[in-house]
């Protein structure tokens, strides 16, 4: 997918204008991919109507615990299109594998998180960590340390149980 207005989102600018003048130049663009924008403020009512109306698939952000992540997609779901959550793990905030990667399968929509292996992003770092910081007790979106070893061994084994018969049942 293609999420059109990713720098736009991050300043808090987006309007409804420049959203569809952003679909219609890519439309005329032929894509041979869906096009989306994630929705991540449900507040922002009119906006998010709009991006949903435009898109050809659901993207949206939530780093909630599962029942605001069940909320959201409750909503969703009203627009009868493939979904996916394309920000959704962090720890301090209740998002969790063990709790949403069961829910988005049954459901049967698609997810990615961004940290894999403690590295140069420091995506083990919480959002307000300060340059230098340590690594504090709970880590943030990764899932292995550097040098390969989990943070927690429950964790893959949960993201294995959930892939890996997805996998497998595709041809």
């Amino acid at each position: 997918h293609r999420d059109l207005h990713r720098l736009i989102r991050r300043q808090r600018q987006m309007c409804i204008r420049d959203s569809c003048k952003a679909f219609q130049w890519a439309r005329n663009a032929k894509p041979e991919q869906p096009l989306t924008t994630a929705v991540w403020n449900m507040d922002l009512q009119n906006i998010t109507k709009a991006i949903l109306d435009l898109s050809d698939i659901i993207t949206f952000h939530n780093y909630g615990d599962l029942s605001a992540v069940q909320k959201q997609v409750s909503y969703l779901k009203s627009y009868k299109r493939p979904i996916v959550c394309t920000e959704w793990m962090a720890r301090h905030y209740g998002s969790l594998f063990q709790t949403h990667l069961p829910f988005f399968k049954q459901e049967k929509i698609g997810c990615y998180c961004w940290g894999l292996v403690n590295g140069k992003t420091q995506t083990h770092l919480p959002w307000w960590s300060s340059a230098g910081n340590s690594e504090s007790r709970m880590w943030f979106h990764d899932i292995l340390h550097q040098d390969g070893t989990p943070y927690q061994e429950e964790e893959v084994e949960v993201i294995q149980k959930y892939t890996r018969s997805s996998v497998a049942g595709s041809s």
